[in-house]
């Protein structure tokens, strides 16, 4: 047997403004080896999910490739580079903006 209907709960969101994002910044990390590698990853709050991210490049003459995408289980951006010259460093820095889901 049922009981009877509950009050209606609040509203969730339907739509996504300014005051639900914030920017977060992932770390320098560079490589200085001939196909060596180097990766970012711009992590949001515990509970919050990615909205969307992308990368900054430093030294990109000798980037041989970028990768980047959400994070595994879209709690952040990563972000990854190859670079071909074993004397010059290359750098990436993830970012990305983040959904605050409220508690």
């Amino acid at each position: 047997m049922d009981g009877a209907q509950g009050p209606p709960g609040s509203p969730g969101l339907n739509s996504i403004d300014p005051t639900n994002l914030y920017r977060v910044l992932g770390f320098f990390n560079g490589t200085n080896q001939f196909g060596g590698t180097a990766t970012s990853t711009a992590t949001c709050n515990p509970g919050d999910t990615v909205y969307l991210g992308s990368y900054l490049l430093f030294n990109v003459g000798i980037i041989d490739s970028v990768s980047d995408f959400a994070s595994s289980g879209f709690n952040g951006w990563q972000a990854t580079i190859t670079e071909d010259d074993p004397v010059n460093e290359a750098q990436v820095r993830a970012f990305a903006t983040c959904f605050d889901n409220p508690p």
